[in-house]
């Protein structure tokens, strides 16, 4: 029997369907663990550490979950520092100041959770499709 010749320069191999799943797991269980308490950068840093010597984009797509996730953490811990000052400040604003503090802190809040909630969901869709998946607007500050 002999062994299939391996593709030509420039082409990559078509992803396994195991690479597929655990792609799209390194962006979906970090959005589910969310809604159990879990921080979201959990299960892309078990998917990285179990994983990553079994498939580069595996690999890959952990890392990019990991970066996002880390990303999201940064900035929820500045939100609620920016929550916190304004409330500390309460009784020195005045009414029109205190109602433009909160409308921003409430758009930037609803934005920052429909960002936190779709942007995985896409990713996930995607790497079950076989991309590798980058997140826009996101530091890489894993390599």
């Amino acid at each position: 029997m002999s062994v299939p010749p391996p593709p030509p320069a420039g082409f990559e191999q078509a992803p396994t369907i195991d690479e597929n799943l655990w792609s799209a797991l390194c962006h979906a269980l970090a959005l589910a663990t969310g809604f159990i308490g879990v921080p979201g950068f959990v299960a892309p840093l078990v998917i990285l550490f179990t994983q990553a010597k079994k498939s580069t984009r595996v690999r890959i797509n952990a890392v990019e979950a990991l970066n996002f996730q880390l990303n999201l953490l940064c900035i929820q811990v500045i939100f609620i520092a920016a929550i916190f000052a304004a409330i500390i400040d309460l009784n020195e604003l005045s009414a029109t100041k205190l109602v433009s503090v909160i409308a921003i802190l409430l758009v930037v809040g609803i934005a920052l959770g429909l960002y936190t909630l779709v942007m995985p969901i896409i990713a996930a869709v995607r790497t079950s499709n076989g991309e590798n998946y980058r997140y826009p607007l996101t530091l890489r500050l894993v390599k």
